[in-house]
């Protein structure tokens, strides 16, 4: 995950991105490979708390040919999250993290289902 400065100092950038292997078809050993990347706005809300809002989705480095060369070229942009949220339902939804421990390196934070995430400093 990368997290990035943007504008003033209480909003930054942050790009995750997970790389996945799933089956095609059930029984078949066929596996899709690709990497999710997502890119979301964070906002501190308090000393140890951020508001992550999901901005846009996209894969990126798929094994699939078709679709590997139309990403490559941008024929399949990345999914909209934000528009499309606000276009139905008004609202983009925002994850509460709460950060646990902070030192010039490491940041460990965890989301309202208790999941960890820890960052290092590069």
């Amino acid at each position: 995950q990368t997290i990035s400065r943007a504008g003033e100092a209480k909003r930054m950038k942050m790009v995750s991105e997970v790389d996945l292997e799933v089956g095609v078809l059930p029984g078949l050993p066929v596996q899709a490979k690709g990497t999710v990347q997502d890119a979301a706005d964070l906002e501190i809300v308090s000393p140890e708390g951020w508001a992550c809002t999901v901005v846009e989705t996209k894969v990126t480095n798929s094994n699939v040919p078709v679709l590997a060369s139309m990403l490559e070229d941008g024929a399949v942009p990345g999914l909209p999250i934000r528009q499309i949220y606000e276009s139905t339902r008004g609202a983009v939804p925002k994850a509460g993290l709460r950060t646990f421990y902070l030192d010039d390196i490491l940041r460990i934070t965890r989301d309202v289902d208790d999941n960890f995430y820890v960052w290092v400093r590069a």
